[in-house]
């Protein structure tokens, strides 16, 4: 019978200590799959590293607020805030007290048929189909 064309491969083989026996090919697809597996090592790394950041940030955040007295200045930020909230509000609701001691017994808009015909000039409507959509 005729022996098998695989031989067998000594471990030996298999390591190739000199990089330029290497073909172009090899070299890629070894460069690739490395670093495929480092990016993939420092994607799962990644909620450790997050975590970490997260309490640094923590930390900074308390030296700064309480160790430096940082907090007065952020009160301060926060009451000039809500006096200009407080502000725009106000004039809101007096605004629209004005409004509505000024327009609230009137009833629509008066110039509606105005802009509904000029919209028909411009779309090319017929005058009628203006003046009912007018009246709804």
């Amino acid at each position: 019978m005729e022996e098998s064309r695989s031989r067998v491969t000594e471990p030996r083989q298999l390591i190739i200590e000199a990089p330029s026996v290497l073909t172009l090919k090899d070299r890629i697809a070894e460069v690739g799959v490395t670093l495929f597996f480092w990016l993939l090592l420092l994607y799962l790394w990644q909620p450790v590293l997050s975590f970490l950041a997260w309490m640094f940030q923590g930390y900074v955040s308390y030296r700064h607020m309480f160790s430096l007295g940082g907090y007065r200045a952020v009160l301060d930020i926060l009451q000039s805030y809500v006096s200009y909230i407080g502000l725009m509000t106000g004039l809101l609701f007096v605004w629209a007290f004005y409004n509505q001691l000024r327009f609230g017994g009137m009833k629509g808009d008066k110039n509606t048929g105005h802009f509904l015909v000029g919209t028909c000039v411009v779309l090319q409507c017929k005058p009628r189909r203006c003046f009912a959509l007018a009246q709804i």
